[in-house]
């Protein structure tokens, strides 16, 4: 048993609509003003392609860790409250980080929620595929 024997639909739908949601989330109708108001960044800094990359990255890598913690626990070797504890040490350390690199709380919660998610969808699909 490997780390990389996961499943590649269920990685790549995980990836895909975690992109999805991130499209949505940061839209100007949902969170995307109130983020650049928070931020207090211009018009100018809210175009798609300025952070497509970074997203889509951290998507990918999101996407493979939990399919990776799935795997575990459809194999039992992990216990199963496990993906509750995963979900709040990772949520917990996106909030620090967040306010280490001194971002409003405004920021941090708009950002921090967009992570839980996107891990909480990603936990899904790759229960429901695998």
């Amino acid at each position: 048993m490997s780390i990389f024997d996961l499943h590649p639909g269920a990685a790549a739908s995980a990836f895909l609509l975690s992109l999805l949601l991130g499209y949505i989330w940061y839209s100007p109708r949902v969170f995307g003003d109130a983020w650049r108001l928070e931020q207090r960044l211009g018009d100018k800094a809210a175009g798609p392609e300025s952070s497509l990359l970074a997203m889509a990255s951290a998507c990918l890598l999101q996407s493979w860790m939990v399919g990776v913690l799935v795997m575990l626990l459809h194999k039992g070797l992990l216990p199963s409250g496990t993906m509750i504890l995963c979900l709040s040490s990772y949520i917990s350390v996106a909030w620090l980080l967040r306010r280490v690199q001194a971002k409003n709380r405004k920021v941090a919660l708009i950002d921090c929620s967009f992570l839980g998610a996107t891990t909480i969808l990603s936990y899904l699909m790759h229960s429901i595929i695998y």
